[in-house]
C-alpha cells in the first residue's frame, strides 16, 4: 500500500475571508499534483486542512459519514456554503463583533440582556451552527467585551464554573444568558441613577432582581 503524503505549508481553511476560499482551494491542487494524491483521497485530505467554522461544517452537516466525494463537487460545495457576502457568513462573522458594552444608568444585567438581544437577532441568521461552537462564540465575545468593562472578567470566571459540570454541545447560548443573570446579581455592579433634583442615588440588589428578563428567549 502507498504512503499517502499529506500536504504541507496549507493555511487550514476556517470558514472566513482570509486565506480567501480561492487561493486555499489553488494551494490544495497544487499540492496534490506535486504529491500524487489520487482523487479519492483529495476530499478526505482538504477536510484535514479545515478548522473551526469549516471543519464544523465539513464534519457535521456536509460530510459526517466521511464518503467518498468527487473534488469537483466539493469544490462547487464549500463555495457556495463560503461564498464571499453570503448572509450566514457575514452573521457568523457577526458573533465576533458583539460586545457587551456598559452605558450609563444601566446595570450589568441591562447590558446583559441588550447583548443577548443583539446575539438572538444575529443567531437568526446564521445555518447549521452546533451548540458547541455557538458557545465558544458567546463566551470569546464576553471575553473580548472585558477590556472595556472590566467587571466582565469576574463574569466570564464564575460563568466558566457554574458550567463546568456539562460538556459545551450541551449549553446553549440561553443556558449561558441564564448563568451571566444570576451571576450578575451577586456582582454588585449597580448603576448610579438621577432623581427628579438630579441627584444621584444607587438601586437596590432588590430592584436589580425586577429587571431581568426571563421570557427573553424563547
Amino acid at each position: 500500500m502507498s504512503t499517502l503524503h499529506m500536504p504541507k505549508d496549507v493555511v487550514k481553511y476556517i470558514g472566513e475571508y482570509e486565506p480567501s476560499l480561492n487561493t486555499w482551494l489553488a494551494s490544495l491542487q497544487n499540492q496534490f499534483m506535486s504529491l500524487d494524491i489520487p482523487a479519492d483521497k483529495q476530499v478526505a485530505v482538504a477536510a484535514a486542512n479545515l478548522d473551526k467554522a469549516a471543519a464544523e461544517w465539513y464534519h457535521e452537516f456536509y460530510n459526517p459519514d466521511h464518503k467518498v466525494v468527487q473534488w469537483s463537487t466539493f469544490v462547487d460545495d464549500i463555495k457556495k456554503h463560503f461564498a464571499v457576502g453570503d448572509a450566514n457568513q457575514t452573521a457568523r462573522a457577526g458573533q465576533r463583533t458583539l460586545r457587551l458594552l456598559k452605558f450609563p444608568n444601566n446595570s450589568l444585567i441591562d447590558s446583559l440582556n441588550a447583548f443577548m438581544r443583539a446575539w438572538i437577532t444575529n443567531q437568526s441568521k446564521i445555518k447549521d451552527q452546533s451548540q458547541s461552537d455557538e458557545y465558544f462564540a458567546i463566551m470569546e465575545a464576553l471575553k473580548n467585551s472585558a477590556r472595556d468593562y472590566p467587571i466582565v472578567q469576574q463574569l466570564i470566571t464564575q460563568i466558566a464554573s457554574s458550567l463546568s459540570s456539562k460538556q459545551s454541545h450541551e449549553i446553549t447560548a440561553k443556558g449561558v444568558h441564564e448563568a451571566a443573570v444570576r451571576i450578575a446579581v451577586t456582582l454588585h455592579d449597580t448603576p448610579t441613577y438621577t432623581d427628579n433634583n438630579n441627584k444621584p442615588y444607587m438601586k437596590r440588589n432588590t430592584e436589580q432582581r425586577n429587571i431581568l428578563a426571563p421570557n427573553l428567549i424563547g
